[in-house]
């Protein structure tokens, strides 16, 4: 039951990181087509994504019930910040070390940035959400110091 509930949640992560490519892409061609420099484009685009994901994963994915805090954006932000380091580093890799192609290597470091993003969005960021996994709570039940 237990694993199950953890699919579900992991399917809703998947499914609003499709849905913040879509804003990314959306805005960024909306902007692009009014004439804005493709890079400034880009900035806002991305943000919007990532805003977009702030508040679906909060509310639907984890159910975050308190109140918005700074500190929980500011993780957010920051494990955003690492997945984005992360999938520069990946790709770099594998295009130049392993010589993958570009779509493997795209492929690849998504996966790698969704799981390590997953990870800490749910056990860092939403820790108070009904689906979130509290990492001090887990250490209580579980009888480890």
């Amino acid at each position: 039951m237990e694993s199950n509930k953890a699919g579900i949640i992991f399917i809703k992560f998947g499914f609003v990181g499709l849905l913040n490519t879509a804003v990314d892409l959306l805005l960024f061609f909306i902007l692009s087509s009014v004439g804005i420099t493709y890079w400034l484009a880009q900035i806002f685009s991305y943000s919007g994504g990532v805003i977009n994901s702030y508040l679906l994963n909060r509310q639907w994915t984890f159910q975050v019930a308190e109140k918005k805090s700074r500190r929980e954006f500011s993780r957010f932000l920051l494990v955003n910040l690492i997945t984005l380091i992360l999938t520069a580093s990946l790709l770099k890799m594998g295009l130049q070390l392993v010589e993958w192609s570009l779509v493997t290597t795209k492929i690849a470091a998504t996966g790698g940035g969704m799981l390590v993003n997953y990870g800490l969005t749910k056990s860092w960021v939403f820790v108070g959400g009904r689906n979130s996994y509290n990492l001090k709570n887990s250490e209580k039940n579980s009888g480890t110091p």
